[in-house]
């Protein structure tokens, strides 16, 4: 094997193991709703200078 063909074999599993922790990867974990007479409520968090009236 000459090196770019190492190269080649290198970022090949570079990338694939960068895809794998894309998609496979933990996530953060999810939060449930909280449901009160049929209707789900759930506080959202808007980071930044925008404070909407209506989301």
């Amino acid at each position: 094997m000459n090196a770019s063909e190492v190269l080649v074999l290198v970022a090949t599993a570079t990338l694939s193991g960068g895809l794998l922790w894309f998609f496979f990867g933990s996530r953060p974990a999810a939060q449930r709703a909280d449901v009160t007479d049929k209707v789900q409520r759930l506080a959202v968090l808007l980071r930044g200078g925008y404070t909407p009236q209506h989301l």
